[in-house]
């Protein structure tokens, strides 16, 4: 690692290449932000059950991500799986 990506407080760990799989497990495990992600309430609207079933099978939390781009690509889905209304 060098001491300029270092100097940046970008990176969380250094660890020598023979940890870094063990490190990763541990991630995948129960990764920090979802953890932390877990203690938010959002209302429950068709849309933001969507964000909950995303949350749940790839274990990301989309909350923050732009609402206009996610809407884009679920009314992309639902046009193409010829869905007229969300809560369907």
């Amino acid at each position: 690692m060098s001491n300029a990506a270092q100097s940046t407080s970008c990176i969380d760990r250094v660890l020598r290449p023979q940890d870094i799989a063990s490190h990763l497990q541990e991630i995948m495990v129960e990764p920090r932000y979802f953890s932390q992600s877990k203690s938010k309430t959002i209302e429950q609207t068709p849309f933001s059950e969507i964000l909950n079933l995303l949350k749940a099978h790839t274990r990301m939390d989309f909350t923050n991500h732009c609402p206009t781009t996610i809407a884009r690509r679920v009314d992309q889905r639902k046009l193409a799986l010829g869905i007229d209304r969300l809560v369907e």
